[in-house]
């Protein structure tokens, strides 16, 4: 208990570190950086201190070349040699050895020998081995090879390792399901958020943007989702450690490798966290016995402007006819008789003209003028061509004892639109030192980012097609701001109230700010009293503060407007009264969160004997999380002096606004929330090796949370996993033969996943204002539910890796099954509770699907073509949950509220279709009859008469990479494909909708007999909200998503004759988002967009520089 308490004192300790002292630590590095850095760069400008700094620096593996008297072109052509370690010279086993060219492959013996037929006399012949620098070399048969590899330390190498974020576990032993992205190909693609990087080129891990509207989908999903209402978001590590705070603060440049864990073998051991899969991400780390490395990466990116001209809407023309025909028809009498509602250009000018004010012949010439008017035109100004800029150096090294590594990243992106800009400074450094013989090893890391967001939180969005925005001399023009029309707002009744007229083109600055920063620091303690056995103590404290702040000027619509609302006259002195003071106002948001966590684990690596191997690893941990949020509303803020006239405000008072008769009290915007989630959790990991070929694998971890249960017992939750692996086939480099490499896999087990929102406790939250009683709002969030428990996924994964001939073509094919059980769900409880209804463990689904990874390699002369096909194959639905009495209405336009059983998550219904009747009214099925009673089908509780179309998200999907270099140059393009889905329209015109936003106006129904010609119904009178709806919803608006698109395309050149000093320099150019090739779909609509616009073609220019 004793222990605990002082552990527990020294973690708050270190948590409350003052943030001065953390930024001072920062700062004193940095001037040391930059000083060393100053040296450098200075010694490499003479050539005689060039020469000395690569004598003393250039610490390359040495090796030597000694002719074989006994070897000659008598025999066979063959290598032959000896591998150590250039620490010690002690012989290296299992160094795999490639020759350039070759399709043979062999490994070293226990005396590091080895010997490798070939082909030709002479070439270049490769080393890799885990832990150690990747080597090439020139050989020349028949003389021996003595080689010197140099030992690394905390580096994946893409080929032999994954690592689980706990430990690095050789491929050849690992008997989940996992996906590597190694650095070269996060490079590929250069976005400043490092999962975006992971797009298109990995496999499993779907990027589906297009269902994340209205629900909680993350847009980036592993292997399909499983759950339905808590949290779906793969869970992100880095650095051994979950990681807490933006995405966006992590430096892509500062990253060595990522790898994806996909089923319960490689992720269980993240527990009650890992049900939606695994993103571990490795930064890179210092070189053991290596010179000084200096690394500079630049590019620069230039976004095309957004096409406003994408999304389908009516003409100017076509919506102008449409007013005419309301207004003739009365619609806007009500808005237009109460003196100060909208109305648009259109309706004014058509009252003018009712009221004798002007002619038919000046009415009819103003309409032609406004039909010529496209609004979109000085929308452009709203907009420019973005330019992104990425700077990165870093500095990297060591000695046998001390390995290094920091780094510095600037970004600055001006985005499209043109008050939007970001700026990013990044810093980190970690660093390792041994101590006492090598048994003992101290490692750290700091990593600061610090970033500022600036946009436009006043967005404008035209309510016409035929706006002037901007005058002929760059002058912001009037229009109405959706409320209040023109004329009522240049003349409310008082000439003492503030300019009321709403100018967008003024409204366009930058009043949004979000300042974050984050500071995350780690330290680790490392022991190893014996060669196999390894005791580890580590820390981890991660703090985020972020402040967002909105400014509305004095002058600003936004603050004139609420001025003028609650201002009112004093009858007996007419003169006006501002409850709210004419001044800024500030919104002011302050987010902060601290995440610590403290791990102790024990390693054990042992060969028992010359063919059995045991791995494993046990250890405890604990975590907490604390997040804080508190608003600030100031009205009357002076943005030079920071004071307010809060204090002035009378909250309680109901005030009449100014036009109509409604009323109101001041908003108070200010509140604050907090919170805190404690987690303990016990794990373990083992495996047993036979002549690594027969691998079994055990993992187990128990969570407990403070989130969860109420008698201690339900507060925690156990999850394992079992896993084996058959290496039935070995690759032999002496041997040529179709299947060169087979292994068979299987896995078993339980991950979890956590839904934060909700408690076994009764839970109320505050919200927002007062209630007639001047009494605090409290929301009941979710009842008491002292059996709620973590939800859990359960995860079978079968798995074959081959290769064929020798490694042309290599083969990984994932077959799953992923059980979504105890899934928080929607149940329905008696009203005489309190609650209607409650959330609980009351879901459940399943996922099944296929991961293939197919590559290829074919070499002709010099051209080197490597091939990568990566489909993904899914289906997934709904086993158990309980929706109670659902219309077909609420079925068919959102599912995911409470989805249907049998069916998947994202399911897409719509209603039968049965085409327009002879007065151009949409017709669905009723009884097996065409039927035009649109409230009977829209409220029906019958999910019969609703038609099943499939996903909205894709259930087959997949990229296929092609990279082709020929000396020098390499070019490279990514096909990404999205098969087996569906999308609905969502702008086609319903006969309903007065909004311009649409198509398909000039081919709705107009007489009869245009019901064999178009499905787009006729203009109604009175307008049916109903009709419309049902219209939407109709099987008719739903098209196929399948399609193909050219997502990129990449062309470098890497210097190869280069200067003392320069070990590399690679100039590179991307194009990204080139378009679509193919779509299933016949209408004019990306599937992947919809309605909004694309994504805009990206062209970036890059170099990168090595010095050495």
């Amino acid at each position: 208990m004793k222990r605990s308490k002082s552990l527990t004192a020294l973690l708050d300790r270190v948590a409350n570190i003052p943030v001065i002292q953390i930024i001072t630590l920062i700062i004193v590095f940095t001037v040391v950086f930059q000083s060393y850095l100053t040296c450098f760069l200075k010694a490499l400008k003479k050539k005689q201190a060039l020469f000395i700094l690569a004598c003393l620096f250039h610490m390359f593996s040495l090796s030597a070349q000694t002719p074989r008297k006994d070897s000659g072109a008598d025999g066979p052509l063959a290598i032959l040699g000896t591998v150590v370690s250039s620490i010690d010279g002690k012989p290296i086993q299992g160094v795999s050895i490639r020759v350039d060219g070759e399709k043979g492959r062999t490994s070293s013996n226990k005396d590091g020998s080895f010997s490798l037929l070939v082909s030709k006399p002479t070439g270049t012949v490769s080393f890799a081995h885990m832990g150690f620098k990747y080597l090439e070399l020139p050989y020349v048969s028949g003389v021996l090879l003595q080689v010197k590899l140099i030992p690394i330390e905390n580096q994946l190498d893409e080929v032999e390792v994954v690592s689980t974020g706990y430990q690095k576990i050789p491929k050849e032993r690992a008997t989940g399901s996992f996906v590597q992205v190694d650095n070269k190909l996060l490079n590929r693609q250069l976005s400043a958020n490092i999962l975006d990087r992971l797009n298109g080129v990995s496999s499993a891990v779907l990027f589906d943007k297009s269902t994340v509207s209205n629900t909680n989908q993350a847009g980036i999903s592993i292997r399909g989702r499983s759950t339905l209402f808590s949290n779906d978001e793969p869970l992100i590590i880095l650095d051994n450690f979950p990681y807490s705070g933006d995405i966006n603060a992590i430096n892509p440049n500062d990253i060595e490798s990522i790898s994806i864990l996909k089923d319960a073998g490689a992720a269980s051991i993240w527990g009650a966290r890992a049900g939606n899969g695994v993103i571990v991400i490795t930064t890179k780390k210092g070189s053991k016995s290596s010179a000084p490395q200096v690394n500079f990466a630049v590019n620069v990116d230039f976004t095309a402007k957004p096409d406003l001209y994408y999304p389908a809407q009516m003409t100017s023309s076509e919506f102008i006819a449409l007013e005419r025909f309301l207004y003739e028809k009365g619609r806007y009498n009500s808005i237009i008789n109460n003196g100060y509602g909208e109305i648009s250009p259109v309706l004014a000018l058509l009252e003018k003209q009712r009221k004798g004010e002007i002619s038919q012949a000046t009415l009819e010439q103003n309409l032609l003028d406004l039909s010529k008017t496209d609004t979109r035109n000085d929308l452009e100004h709203w907009y420019r061509v973005g330019l992104r800029q990425q700077y990165a150096i870093n500095l990297r090294g060591g000695s046998d004892r001390y390995t290094y590594f920091g780094s510095y990243g600037y970004d600055r992106d001006q985005q499209p639109s043109a008050t939007d800009n970001n700026r990013r400074h990044s810093f980190n450094f970690n660093s390792s030192l041994k101590l006492v013989d090598h048994w003992l090893n101290l490692t750290n890391f700091i990593q600061f980012s610090d970033q500022l967001n600036k946009s436009n939180s006043q967005s404008f969005t035209p309510n016409y097609p035929y706006l002037d925005l901007i005058g002929i001399n760059g002058e912001a023009l009037v229009v109405s701001d959706g409320t209040l029309n023109m004329t009522y707002a240049a003349n409310p009744g008082s000439n003492q109230l503030l300019d009321w007229s709403y100018r967008p083109w003024e409204e366009n600055n930058a009043n949004y700010s979000a300042a974050t920063q984050s500071i995350r620091i780690g330290a680790g303690l490392e022991v190893r009293p014996l060669d196999w056995l390894i005791g580890k103590a580590e820390y981890m404290l991660q703090r985020n503060n972020g402040q967002n702040e909105i400014l509305y000027g004095k002058d600003s619509y936004y603050v004139r407007n609420m001025v003028n609302t609650y201002s009112h006259l004093d009858p007996a002195k007419n003169t006006l009264i501002r409850p709210i003071p004419w001044g800024d106002i500030l919104d002011q948001n302050n987010i902060s969160s601290i995440s610590k966590s403290f791990r102790a684990s024990v390693t054990v690596d042992k060969r028992v004997g010359k063919k059995n191997s045991i791995n494993g690893l046990l250890g405890w941990e604990i975590r907490e999380d604390n997040a804080s949020r508190y608003r600030n509303y100031f009205y009357g803020f002076n943005n030079e002096t920071r004071v307010n006239q809060n204090a002035a405000i009378d909250y309680v008072s109901t005030y009449p606004f100014w036009f109509g008769n409604g009323s109101g009290r001041i908003p108070n915007n200010d509140n604050s929330t907090a919170s805190v989630d404690r987690f303990l959790s016990y794990f373990f990991n083992g495996s047993y090796s036979y002549d690594n070929k027969y691998i079994l694998s055990v993992s187990a971890r128990k969570d407990e949370s403070n989130l969860f249960g109420v008698k201690s017992n339900q507060r925690g939750v156990p999850l394992w996993s079992v896993g084996g692996r058959w290496n039935a086939i070995s690759q032999n480099g002496h041997e040529r033969k179709l299947l060169s490499r087979l292994a068979l896999r299987s896995s078993f087990g339980y991950s979890g996943n956590v839904d934060r929102s909700l408690s076994a406790y009764l839970t109320a939250q505050p919200s927002v204002g007062l209630t007639p009683w001047n009494a605090n709002n409290l929301t009941v969030v979710n009842p008491p539910n002292p059996s709620l428990r973590w939800e859990k996924v359960k995860n079978w994964n079968i798995g074959v890796d081959l290769s064929l001939y020798n490694d042309v073509l290599e083969l990984t094919a994932d077959y799953f099954i992923k059980d979504g059980l105890d899934l928080m769900g929607t149940s329905l409880l008696a009203p005489q509770t309190g609650v209607t209804q409650f959330r609980g463990n009351t879901a459940s689904t399943r996922t099944q699907g296929l991961d293939l990874v197919l590559k290829s390699t074919l070499k002709f002369n010099k051209v080197k073509w490597l091939m990568s096909l990566q489909p993904s194959f899914m289906h997934s639905k709904v086993l158990k949950n309980y929706v109670g009495n659902r219309t077909n209405v609420s079925i068919a336009s959102n599912n995911r509220e409470n989805p249907q059983e049998g069916y998947p998550y994202f399911a897409l219904f719509s209603f039968q279709w049965a085409w327009l009747d002879a007065m151009g009214n949409p017709q669905g099925m009723k009884d097996g009859k065409p039927s035009a009673e649109y409230a009977s089908l829209l409220n029906a509780n019958d999910l019969g008469q609703l038609i099943y179309h499939g996903s909205l998200s894709p259930t087959s999907y997949g990229n296929f990479m092609h990279t082709i270099n020929y000396g020098n140059l390499s070019l490279s393009f990514n096909l990404v494909y999205k098969l087996g889905y569906y999308f609905r329209r969502n702008n086609v015109f319903n006969g309903s909708n007065v909004n311009y936003r649409q198509e398909g106006f000039s081919d709705r129904w107009q007489e009869q007999g245009d019901e064999n010609m178009t499905f787009i119904p006729s203009l109604s009178d009175p307008l049916n909200n109903n009709r419309g709806t049902f219209f939407n919803l109709s099987e008719k608006l739903v098209e196929p998503a399948d399609h193909i698109r050219l997502k990129d395309i990449r062309i470098g050149y890497s210097f190869r004759q280069l200067p003392a000093g320069i070990k590399g320099l690679e100039l590179f150019g991307t194009v990204t988002n080139v378009g679509l090739l193919w779509k299933r779909t016949k209408v004019r609509q990306d599937p992947d967009f919809n309605n909004s616009i694309p994504a805009p073609k990206t062209f970036l220019l890059g170099a990168n520089l090595k010095i050495n």
